[in-house]
C-alpha cells in the first residue's frame, strides 16, 4: 500500500495498482477549533430560552417570552404548530417580564411534571407545575396547574426578575431571582436576588394553597454577612442582582450563575450553599480582604466587552478537545466565549470570530441551550435557534486546502481531498473518496465506491440519483459511479438510487431511503428512520430507537420485528436489525413487534397491528383497523375508522399493567372483542362474558366499567372472587353498553 501525501497548494497525486491512501492535503499540519453555528428555525417570537425532558433526543422546548412554549423536533426540523404551553392571556411583558424559565422534573418520563417561571399579570413572579396531557406527550394539561410559589415584586419596576429555574442532580428545583431594581434586596432575607433551592415534592404550608414547596433540611441556615436566620426561606445563595441565566454541570453538578451587572462589570459565579455574592456592595472581582464575607466571581468581564451576561453551558458533548468548557454569552453583543480550566484557573477564550455563522446573523443572545447529546445551542431573540457544531483543533486543517486532482489508480483505494474544489478520482477497485470542504467532483470509476462524509462539521442532504449534492461538507459536491455513502455525526438525509446501494449513516437521527434495488442500509448511532424501498434488502437501525419504514410501497406489507429475514408479503427477503419501530404503507398490512418496547402505526389501510412483549404503542392510523398489544402495558390508537382492539387473556391486560385505548369511538364503529378470551377459568372450556354495565361481580365470566376521573375503566373477572383480573383503561368518560363488545 502506497500512502501519497500532498499540502494545502494546489495538488495531482496519482496512487498505483494497490490499495492507497491519498491526502490532498498534509495531515500532520494544524489549525484552530472552530464553530458553525446553523440555525435550526426560524419565526419565533421572542424566544428566551431552550431546554430538553431527561433524555428526550429530538424535542428542544422554547420559551417565548409572550407566554408559549413550542417544540422544535430537532430530527425532522418541525416546529409544532400547536403550542406545548399557552400562557399568554396569564403573563405581563412589559419590561423584563414574561415567561421566563422551563425545567422539566428528574422524573418527567413517569410523572408528566414541568415547571415555568413567569411574571404574572400583577407583576409578581409565579413559579408553577403542570402536567402534560397522559394522552399527547406534546401538550400540556392546562387544568394541572398547581402554585408553588409567588414572589412579590415591587409594582414600580419591571426589571430585574431574574428567570432562570433548574433540577440540580440532588433532585431539588433551583430557581433564580433578580433584585426587583432594587439594591437593597440582595443584602436581606427576603428571595429577591438570590438562588432559591425548594423541595417542590413536599410542602411546608398545607393551609396555604399559594405555596407548595418545603425548604430541604440541608439548606444553608445562614448567608454569608446577613444577620438573620435563613432557615425555612428556601435562599440557597445571595447577594445577587439579575442572575438571568444559570446551569448545572451534567458531570461534575457545579452551578454556573450569569449575573447581570450595573455599569462596571458582568459575573461568572459558581454557585455555593451560603454564599453571597456581594451586590450590591460589590460588583465585579474585589479584595477578599475587605470583604471577607463575600465570594468572588469566577469570571468577570467589563462594559467594553459586553452589557449582559448571558449564562450558558459547560460542554459535555461528542467533540472531545472542547470537553470541560463553560459556554456563555452576552445579550448586547452576541459574542461567544468559554471559560477553560487550566491549573486551577480558568481560561477565556473568545470564538466569536472562529464560529462561522449559517442563516444568521446572531443578535442579542437571551439564552444558551443543551440537549441529551450536549451539543449546544444559541437563542436569537429575533426568533431563531442555532445549532453549535464544534470542531477540534490542534489536528489538520483541510479547509485551508486548495484544489487537488486526486486518482485512486487501481486498488481499493482511501482518497481524502481536504479543503478546496477537488477532483477525486477512484478509478479501479472498490474506493472511499472523502472531499472535504469545497465543491468536490466525486468519480467512482469501476467497482463499488463509497462517498465519505464522516469528518462533515453540518448534516449532508444525499441523493444517489442527483449529480449535486447538498448540506455540510456535500455541499455542491458531484457524483458520478458513486454506489455508496457514509452519513456524517449529524442528522443526514441520505438516499439511495434505483441501483443495489449500501449506507452507513453514521451518528445522529438519520433519514435514509434506498429506493429500488437490493440495499444495505445501516442507520448506526442515534434514533434512525430507514426506508428500504422496493428489492430484498439488508437493514440496521442500530443503537437508538430505530424505525423502519414502508411508507410509499405499492401494496400492503407483512413485517414481524421478532425474526430477522422477513418472509412476508410487501418485506418478502427483507433482513432487518436493531429496530425497535415500524412505519407502515398506506394499504392493509400486518406489523408485528418483538420483545421490546415497540412503536408501531400503520398509516391508511386496513392494517393489523400485534405489539407482543413490551409495552408498545399501536396507532392504526386511518382504515379499519385490528390491534393487540399483547403482553405489556401498550397505549392503543385506533386513529380513524372502524377498529377493532383484541385481547386474548386478562394477562395481556392485568389491573396492574391495564392497556391504554386512547380514542375509543362508538359513532365510527369501534368495538372491544373479549371473544378469545376464556371468562370462567374454573369451569373446563372456553366460556364467554356476561356485561353487567356498573353493577358490581356477582361471578366468574363477568364484565363491567366504571369511571376513574377522567377515564373509563373497563374490568374482567375470570375466577369467581369477584376482583378484576383484567383491566382496560379507556381515556375519557363513557357510558360503556353491551353491543360495544364482543363477548
Amino acid at each position: 500500500m502506497v500512502t501519497r501525501i500532498g499540502n494545502n497548494a494546489e495538488n495531482i497525486l496519482v496512487g498505483s495498482s494497490r490499495a492507497d491512501t491519498i491526502y490532498g492535503y498534509d495531515p500532520q499540519s494544524t489549525s484552530a477549533p472552530t464553530i458553525a453555528a446553523t440555525a435550526i428555525t426560524s419565526g419565533l417570537n421572542s424566544p428566551l430560552y431552550l431546554t430538553i425532558p431527561p433524555g428526550d433526543p429530538n424535542r428542544l422546548f422554547v420559551v417565548e417570552k409572550g407566554g408559549l412554549v413550542k417544540i422544535h423536533n430537532a430530527a425532522t426540523g418541525q416546529t409544532l404548530a400547536t403550542p406545548f404551553l399557552d400562557v399568554s392571556n396569564q403573563v405581563a411583558t412589559s419590561g423584563e417580564q414574561g415567561l421566563l424559565g422551563l425545567a422539566f422534573a428528574p422524573d418527567y418520563a413517569t410523572s408528566r411534571k414541568f415547571y415555568v417561571y413567569l411574571s404574572n399579570t400583577a407583576g409578581d413572579t409565579e413559579i408553577r407545575e403542570y402536567q402534560t396531557l397522559a394522552s399527547d406527550p406534546s401538550r400540556a394539561d392546562a387544568a394541572s396547574m398547581r402554585r408553588i410559589t409567588t414572589i412579590d415584586y415591587p409594582s414600580t419596576t419591571t426589571n430585574h426578575r431574574g428567570g432562570w429555574i433548574g433540577f440540580g442532580p440532588d433532585g431539588y428545583l433551583y430557581a433564580a431571582t433578580g433584585d426587583g431594581a432594587v439594591r437593597a434586596n440582595a443584602q436581606s432575607l427576603n428571595q429577591l436576588g438570590k438562588i432559591l433551592r425548594l423541595d417542590v415534592n413536599a410542602d411546608a404550608f398545607p393551609n396555604d394553597a399559594g405555596r407548595n414547596y418545603a425548604a430541604p433540611a440541608d439548606n444553608p441556615a445562614s448567608i454569608a454577612g446577613i444577620s438573620g436566620s435563613a432557615a425555612g426561606t428556601g435562599i440557597f445563595a445571595a447577594g445577587l442582582r439579575n442572575p438571568w441565566r444559570a446551569s448545572f454541570d451534567r458531570q461534575t453538578g457545579e452551578l454556573y450563575i450569569g449575573d447581570v451587572g450595573e455599569g462596571t462589570f458582568e459575573e461568572i459565579n459558581l454557585g455555593r450553599a451560603g454564599a453571597n455574592y456581594g451586590w450590591s456592595l460589590t460588583e465585579g472581582p474585589f479584595n477578599s480582604s475587605s470583604f471577607p464575607n463575600f465570594t468572588n466571581p469566577i469570571h468577570s468581564y467589563g462594559r467594553a466587552s459586553g452589557q449582559a451576561v448571558t449564562g450558558g453551558y459547560v460542554y459535555r458533548g461528542p467533540e472531545e478537545a472542547f470537553q470541560g468548557q463553560y459556554f456563555f454569552s452576552d445579550f448586547s453583543t452576541s459574542r461567544i466565549w468559554t471559560l477553560q480550566p487550566a491549573n486551577g484557573s480558568r481560561l477565556l477564550a473568545d470564538y466569536t470570530d472562529q464560529t462561522a455563522v449559517a442563516g444568521g446573523p446572531i443578535n442579542s443572545v437571551p439564552s444558551l441551550g443543551e440537549d441529551a447529546s450536549g451539543n449546544l445551542y444559541i437563542v436569537d431573540i429575533g426568533g431563531k435557534i442555532f445549532r453549535l457544531d464544534l470542531t477540534s483543533g490542534g489536528a489538520a486543517d483541510p479547509a485551508a486546502d486548495a484544489g487537488d486532482d486526486l486518482r485512486g489508480g487501481g486498488g481499493n483505494d482511501t482518497i481524502d481531498g481536504g479543503g478546496g474544489r477537488d477532483t477525486l478520482r477512484g478509478e479501479n477497485g472498490s474506493d472511499r473518496l472523502e472531499g472535504g470542504a469545497g465543491a468536490d467532483r466525486l468519480l467512482g470509476g469501476n467497482g463499488f465506491d463509497f462517498a465519505v462524509y464522516s469528518d462533515s462539521p453540518q448534516r449532508v442532504v444525499v441523493d444517489l440519483s442527483r449529480i449535486t449534492q447538498s448540506g455540510g461538507e456535500a455541499a455542491g459536491d458531484r457524483f458520478s459511479s458513486i454506489e455508496g455513502v457514509f452519513g456524517s455525526a449529524f442528522n443526514d438525509i441520505i438516499r439511495g438510487s434505483n441501483g443495489n446501494d449500501a449506507v452507513n449513516a453514521g451518528a445522529g437521527n438519520d433519514s435514509v431511503s434506498g429506493r429500488a434495488g437490493n440495499d444495505r442500509l445501516s442507520g448506526n448511532a442515534g434514533d434512525d428512520w430507514i426506508n428500504g424501498g422496493p428489492g430484498r434488502d439488508t437493514m440496521s437501525g442500530g443503537s437508538g430507537v430505530d424505525t423502519v419504514s414502508y411508507a410509499g410501497f405499492a401494496a400492503g406489507v407483512t413485517v414481524d420485528l421478532g425474526r430477522s429475514l422477513q418472509r412476508g408479503p410487501g418485506a418478502l427477503g427483507d433482513v432487518l436489525s436493531g429496530f425497535e419501530n415500524i412505519a407502515g404503507s398506506s394499504h392493509n398490512d400486518v406489523l408485528i413487534g418483538d420483545a421490546l418496547a415497540n412503536l408501531l402505526s400503520g398509516g391508511a389501510g386496513h392494517d393489523r397491528l400485534s405489539g407482543r412483549t413490551g409495552n408498545d404503542v399501536l396507532r392504526g392510523g386511518a382504515g379499519n383497523d385490528q390491534m393487540r398489544g399483547q403482553a405489556g402495558a401498550d397505549i392503543l390508537e385506533g386513529g380513524a375508522g372502524r377498529d377493532l382492539f383484541r385481547w386474548r387473556s386478562v394477562a395481556e391486560s392485568r389491573a396492574d399493567s391495564a392497556d391504554l385505548v386512547l380514542d375509543f369511538r362508538r359513532s365510527a364503529g369501534d368495538r372491544f372483542d373479549l371473544a378469545q378470551i376464556d371468562a370462567n377459568t374454573t369451569r373446563g372450556g372456553s366460556q364467554t362474558f356476561a356485561f353487567v354495565g356498573t353493577d358490581a361481580f356477582t361471578a366468574a365470566g363477568q364484565v363491567r366499567y366504571a369511571v376513574q376521573g377522567a377515564e373509563t375503566h373497563v374490568l374482567l373477572n375470570v375466577d369467581g372472587d369477584l376482583e378484576a383480573e383484567g383491566m382496560i383503561r379507556l381515556n375519557g368518560v363513557f357510558t360503556i353498553r353491551a353491543g360495544d363488545f364482543m363477548l
